[in-house]
């Protein structure tokens, strides 16, 4: 498919041999074509729209469908 992974943690085009433990994993970054910064991902390509489709995975799910994508519980004491 015309397919390219990109990562909120920066790599863009990434071709991971095995499944990355996180969006941090260094295999990320060492098979991408390229890799931007945190704020550049958010600003130029996430809300500039040139990206078509995302997913997240989601730690809760609130009634009004917030998606808790960071930790559950406090966030000092999970």
């Amino acid at each position: 498919p015309d397919v390219t992974l990109i990562y909120e943690s920066g790599p863009i085009g990434a071709r991971p041999e095995v499944l990355p433990l996180s969006i941090g994993d260094g295999e990320l970054a060492e098979t991408a074509d390229t890799v931007v910064s945190t704020p550049e991902i958010f600003r130029y390509w996430l809300q500039g729209g040139r990206v078509d489709v995302g997913f997240l995975g989601a730690a809760q799910i609130d009634r009004h469908a917030n998606l808790n994508t960071t930790v559950i519980g406090p966030y000092d004491a999970p």
